[in-house]
């Protein structure tokens, strides 16, 4: 195996626990292997002058996972030092640490550790976490396409036939489809769809 390939299988590897060690983080494994590759192709552009580059990239891409990992919990506003904090105790105190053994591993006053529980407790800081409890609005992507008003009924038709694979039943031959689709691209990306 070349150090290329188990840098790659250690950005997959830690990705998977950084996802277990942080279930509240809104980014997943991918997010994380990006970030991982992300930060990789940065110190790489750095000319890897580090005398031992293998041992310096598995450590700064660690780093640049966990605190990818971090950043993404909580209120977005929090800086980055607690949501950090704030993790561990609830970490520490999932684990059965009592309060006061929070403090002295953390090195945290009582009053801190007070304003920490508070943060995550609050009601905003909860909702980032849980699902909704009512079910959403149903959407339907083809349905709000085919509502546009930039579209004609001409369009409406060709479109749904297209989406039904059923273009073939419109009497029309290759060239006069490949024509209303191009006249219908453009209302489309109108309407908010395509670039």
């Amino acid at each position: 195996m070349t150090r290329r390939n188990s840098i790659n299988e250690f950005i997959v590897n830690f990705a998977a626990k950084i996802e277990q060690l942080y279930p509240n983080s809104y980014s997943d494994v991918g997010d994380y292997i990006q970030e991982g590759h992300l930060k990789l192709a940065q110190i790489r552009n750095c000319g890897g002058k580090k005398r031992d580059f293998f041992s310096y990239a598995i450590t700064c891409v660690a780093r640049a996972m966990r605190k990818s990992a971090i950043n993404s919990t909580g209120a977005a506003s929090a800086p980055h030092r607690v949501k950090w904090m704030a993790h561990k105790v609830d970490s520490l105190l999932a684990s059965g640490s009592t309060e006061k053994e929070v403090c002295d591993t953390l090195k945290i006053t009582v009053e801190q550790l007070v304003e920490i529980r508070h943060l995550s407790y609050h009601e905003s800081w909860n909702m980032l976490f849980e699902e909704p409890a009512e079910s959403a609005e149903s959407f339907s992507f083809f349905d709000d396409i085919l509502d546009s008003e930039q579209l004609t009924e001409e369009d409406v038709v060709i479109l749904k036939a297209q989406f039904e694979n059923a273009i073939d039943d419109l009497d029309l031959d290759r060239n006069q489809i490949y024509r209303k689709m191009v006249e219908i691209r453009p209302k489309l990306i109108r309407s908010g769809y395509g670039d």
